[in-house]
């Protein structure tokens, strides 16, 4: 104890030769978690500050500073969480920090005054905690030396599972190796890796989805190829592969014990934080609620009531059905049914193929005619792509976009050779690209092919964009006859329909009857119309009010969630809407979901609000947690316990007068219940 009280804590309890002083060791914790400085680097550099030409003399601790510093965490953490004052041991997740901004029953919330002391009245998202999952892949740990040898310090007391239990669940889990169709996903290739040096292929637990806060006693070590993919939580692994190099090669309780206090550190860093955090979303939220109500408003003056009426009422049902039925949801889907696309064409064609009764398409000369002639088509898509890129070379084309443009010619150029290697099965003669009396109709789309000029770029022999494959298309109807060709024209005239109809639907999705009437109405008004009033109805159009939208096609694409209608959608959705079924349908989906938009704006402000009074609450709870320690050492003499006491309450004091401060100068007197 003297050792102790002198600042110095000694490598053994037993026989102590060797002592650190505490500094030293804040500072090689505080190096490892911001540098990932192993402690045999550390050591080194102690080594070179005592003697810089000598330092192989200076002995070697390197053994005592590894022991010292666990014993170190483990007393910071026991201290910071109060267990210094008070007899009461440790229970699981005890040694952690987790989220003040999530609901915490009995912490930062107090049933019997708060939002929540009747449930049923209060709504499921504002009560709701939201978690996430995610597997670090870069947190591997190796096997043991000697096992036994191995002695747990904190054991199942912070953010890691206890050993026994997570043993205990491995040992009736079952692993199922899963194959990936994608060559480069990492979560699956490192699960199905060869693990015969690694004890552990990564890490892997919860946070909570709107603050990053990491979830106590919820981290486990993956031994078994689990998969988990999220790119929610990458931020938050940032941290850790700092310090995982340095504790790959640990025995398994330190090795958890250094990601346990990294991760408790970056709790207490996000803690600190949150009341700037919060602000940023709270101005985020508010300024959402606005720029949606006003979609929303402009969406709904111009529909017919009654129209509204039945949205309204769908969406009602929906939400009173989805957990019974999920799909109820599917009302945010467009409903019309779609003529058939190129690949509903295709299964049509094969399957007809299969059929006992088609006994001219079962022979094996005609099987996989189909396939066979969608390939053509999609090789003919790629001939008009690689035209354009060819075409935007210009007249100075760098090194870089030639090497582009012809890495792309060979890729074509071999889908054609594999084509045509497969042609003769089915046209039932030779093929030759270059024979005018087979391949008659090598017309190309004119604004492709006005300014080519393919000379210039020394590409004039070697053209596969402009190569006229032998489809049925591209070979006269004489010739077709003469071939025995007229069931493959047939079957490639259902194809070019489902081609067609794929174009089509990409064009009214993404640009629907609207450009008619911003080309002949919108414009010219604009333009003509000096009246003051009609100019403000008719407002500039920007560029971002021209880009087109998948919204309706794809509503799970990245980028859109908060992507409404441009203000002219919104001019006349009743006569839009009037004898035609797919702009009524149109309006429909992006009503509800401008609607939901709004919906989940609103909600976000009201659940930003009551997180900066749970926040607010969570200080001062620690705070009168603390002081209540701080009487309690009072009472038994203890003068240090008293002063640490007293700061770490003072300190939290500090953080809920700032916070509770900062949010009030934003948004006024809160009409959040404290």
């Amino acid at each position: 104890m003297q050792l102790f009280q002198t600042g110095l804590f000694p490598a053994s309890f037993t026989r102590p030769k060797t002592a650190f002083t505490f500094s030293v060791l804040d500072n090689f914790l505080l190096d490892n978690l911001e540098c990932g400085t192993s402690a045999m680097n550390y050591y080194s550099k102690i080594r070179r500050l005592t003697s810089s030409i000598f330092p192989l003399m200076v002995p070697d601790r390197y053994r005592e500073l590894m022991r010292t510093s666990r014993q170190w965490r483990q007393c910071k953490l026991y201290k910071w969480h109060g267990f210094a004052h008070k007899d009461d041991q440790p229970m699981a997740g005890d040694l952690t920090l987790f989220c003040p901004a999530c609901l915490q029953p009995g912490i930062n919330l107090d049933l019997s005054t708060g939002v929540v002391a009747q449930p049923d009245e209060a709504p499921s998202w504002l009560i709701t905690r939201s978690l996430v999952m995610d597997g670090n892949f870069k947190a591997e740990h190796m096997h043991l030396v000697n096992p036994s040898d191995e002695v747990s310090l904190m054991d199942g007391l912070t953010f890691m599972v206890s050993n026994e239990r997570y043993k205990s669940h491995l040992s009736i889990a079952q692993d199922h190796v899963q194959k990936s169709d994608c060559n480069n996903h990492q979560a699956v290739n490192q699960a199905n890796a060869s693990r015969q040096r690694l004890e552990a292929t990564s890490i892997g637990g919860c946070a909570c989805a709107w603050h990053g806060c990491f979830v106590p006693h919820s981290m486990v070590d993956f031994q078994k190829g689990e998969r988990i993919d999220r790119e929610i939580m990458e931020t938050l692994w940032v941290p850790l592969n700092i310090i995982s190099p340095s504790a790959r090669g640990m025995g398994t309780p330190h090795h958890k014990e250094v990601l346990d206090y990294q991760m408790n550190v970056c709790n207490f860093m996000k803690i600190i934080r949150i009341t700037k955090f919060l602000c940023t979303k709270l101005k985020e939220a508010i300024k959402g609620a606005a720029e949606s109500k006003f979609a929303f408003q402009n969406l709904s003056k111009t529909p017919h009531p009654d129209m509204v009426i039945l949205w309204e009422a769908e969406e009602a049902l929906a939400h009173a059905n989805r957990l019974d039925d999920p799909t109820a949801m599917d009302i945010y889907e467009v409903r019309l049914e779609k003529a058939p696309t190129r690949k509903q064409q295709e299964l049509r064609l094969l399957q007809a193929q299969n059929c006992p009764e088609h006994l001219v398409t079962n022979s094996p000369g005609r099987r996989g005619a189909a396939t066979w002639l969608a390939t053509g088509l999609t090789i003919e898509e790629s001939q008009i792509s690689l035209a354009r890129d060819v075409k935007r070379l210009g007249k100075h084309p760098t090194d870089m976009q030639l090497l582009r443009v012809a890495r792309l010619q060979d890729k074509l150029q071999t889908h054609i050779t594999s084509f045509l290697m497969v042609a003769p099965t089915y046209l039932r003669v030779q093929v030759d690209v270059n024979d005018p009396d087979l391949l008659v109709n090598r017309v190309y789309n004119s604004d492709l092919d006005d300014d080519l000029e393919p000379d210039i770029h020394d590409t004039s022999i070697f053209q596969p964009e402009i190569t006229v494959i032998p489809l049925p298309s591209n070979i006269s109807q004489v010739r077709c006859k003469e071939l025995g060709l007229m069931d493959l024209m047939k079957e490639e005239t259902t194809l070019r329909e489902g081609q067609a109809n794929d174009a089509l639907h990409a064009i009214r999705v993404h640009l629907g009857d609207k450009a008619v009437i911003f080309r002949n109405t919108v414009r010219l008004q604009l333009a003509n119309l000096p009246d003051h009033d009609l100019l403000k109805k008719y407002l500039p159009l920007k560029k971002e009010d021209l880009k087109t939208s998948s919204a309706v096609a794809d509503p799970n694409a990245r980028g859109q969630r908060d992507m409404t209608l441009s203000w002219f959608w919104s001019l006349d959705v009743q006569g839009d809407t009037s004898g035609n079924d797919w702009m009524t349908e149109f309006y429909r989906v992006n009503w509800l979901r401008t609607k939901a938009l709004h919906d989940r704006w609103n909600e976000e402000v009201i659940l930003v609000k009551h997180e900066m009074q749970w926040s607010i609450n969570f200080f001062n709870h620690k705070a009168k947690q603390w002081l209540s320690h701080m009487d309690t050492a009072t009472s038994a003499g203890l003068t240090r316990h008293t002063c640490y006491a007293a700061q770490q309450s003072h300190i939290y004091h500090q953080l809920a007068g700032h916070a509770e401060d900062t949010f009030w100068k934003m948004m006024g007197q809160p009409d959040v219940p404290v």
